[in-house]
């Protein structure tokens, strides 16, 4: 993909690493619904889920199977015809260890 205008790496919307306010702006909103709703209230949204999956409404389930079964593992495909070496080194510690 080198060389193509647009494709070539760089800053894009939505990419990277989220920033700090946002993932705290996730966590409020997941502090309101858990505010809203009481635990009973939320088995009875899961019941009437399963309810609608088992009469046939699959799609009812799809937003929370990432969260039951986890998110499939992503993978990279990497194709090169000539063989490569990765060089793997320690690097000395300098004593500025932020840990």
């Amino acid at each position: 993909m080198a060389g193509k205008p647009g494709r070539s790496g760089g800053a894009r919307p939505g990419s990277g690493r989220k920033k700090k306010a946002t993932v705290e702006e996730q966590g409020t909103r997941r502090d309101v619904l858990l505010e809203v709703f009481t635990p009973e209230e939320w088995r009875e949204i899961a019941t009437e889920v399963r309810t609608q999956v088992k009469g046939g409404n699959i799609g009812a389930m799809l937003p929370y199977l990432p969260y039951l079964l986890g998110s499939p593992k992503q993978e990279i495909e990497h194709s090169q015809d000539k063989p490569f070496r990765i060089i793997l080194e320690t690097v000395p510690d300098r004593g500025n260890d932020s840990a």
